[in-house]
């Protein structure tokens, strides 16, 4: 199936072209040579952007599986905002992320934080 899929890919253009001049002669329209330059220009433009088609599919569905596991992470129940204070008046403060005096560590009740006394003032932008 994997060849016959590959096959059909590749020989789509040669397909397309031959079933178009078929017609074109059962019907009895007159081939000329710019009408069959302008088709097989054509043809040929329009020919890697449909190719690439699949490919964007398939960035498409990993960027929605990624996005997905932000948002799982992001809303998952370990991280807690109680610890988080947000200043009201925010049109004078000077930072983005401010971080005083903070003990972080990865247990939930450690006997001795991983990091300590950390400060950290990131500006905005």
């Amino acid at each position: 199936r994997k060849a016959y899929n590959g096959f059909l890919f590749w020989t789509s253009p040669l397909l397309i072209s031959a079933a178009t001049f078929g017609a074109c002669y059962f019907l009895k329209v007159p081939l000329h040579a710019s009408n069959v330059f302008t088709f097989v220009a054509t043809l040929r433009l329009v020919q890697d952007p449909i190719r690439s088609i699949p490919d964007v599919i398939a960035v498409v569905i990993q960027a929605r599986v990624a996005f997905a596991r932000i948002v799982k992470f992001l809303d998952a129940p370990e991280l807690q905002t109680e610890n988080v204070r947000r200043k009201r008046n925010v049109s004078t403060v000077n930072h983005a992320i401010l971080i005083k005096s903070a003990n972080l560590s990865w247990e939930m009740n450690p006997l001795k934080p991983t990091l300590r006394n950390i400060n950290l003032e990131v500006q905005p932008g």
